[in-house]
């Protein structure tokens, strides 16, 4: 009997359109959904019905953005996966994990959660994800969720993921530039010089 090969994973997006301005990323100008652009919750049934069949139960899945978290159904959405016995988890820049949320996200029947922090520096990270904030905001996430899971002793992965690029550099650039404005004319020609002797 021939048999099938099974997918081992996927990246399932329910929208695109994200809070943040990263740097890396144009998917904060897709406009937000409106309601009559939502796939029917019956849909999303149906779709996972047909992933159990197709890949069987336990599959892993990633839910993708943009941010997840925007989306008005995206809880129901978990719920419908986890009840096909499908293991979601959801990738998220972590600026909408509220108490609440958090809450929510640790009884929802997801694995895991994959959290986007692109530095240990706080100014670094901000700059990338384009909002002054977004850093303490993934902080304070991470400690809810660990929170949470220990309260309602459950097995919750939470992971850290990164971008490492150039743009970092655009930073430095801009800070050098703030320097040099403020040095002397002097200076200026000091510097020049060892440049050109390199």
């Amino acid at each position: 009997m021939k048999q099938h090969l099974k997918p081992v994973y996927s990246d399932i997006g329910i929208l695109e359109s994200c809070n943040l301005k990263c740097k890396m990323c144009k998917m904060y100008e897709i406009p937000s959904l409106k309601n009559n652009q939502l796939i029917p919750l019956k849909r999303w049934e149906l779709f996972f019905k047909d992933l159990k069949e197709i890949a069987g139960e336990g599959f892993v899945f990633n839910i993708p953005g943009g941010e997840p978290l925007l989306h008005p159904n995206i809880f129901d959405i978990i719920k419908i996966a986890k009840k096909n016995k499908l293991k979601p988890l959801l990738s998220t820049n972590a600026s909408l994990i509220t108490n609440n949320i958090a809450d929510k996200l640790i009884k929802s029947g997801l694995f895991a959660v994959t959290i986007s922090l692109d530095s240990s520096l706080e100014k670094t990270h901000d700059f990338i994800r384009g909002k002054v904030g977004t850093y303490k905001k993934v902080l304070r996430a991470i400690r809810l969720l660990s929170f949470y899971r220990k309260l309602y002793n459950v097995q919750f992965d939470i992971g850290i993921q990164a971008v490492i690029q150039e743009v970092i550099e655009e930073e430095e650039d801009e800070e050098e530039k703030e320097n040099e404005d403020t040095m002397t004319r002097d200076e200026r020609r000091a510097k020049a010089r060892l440049v050109n002797r390199k």
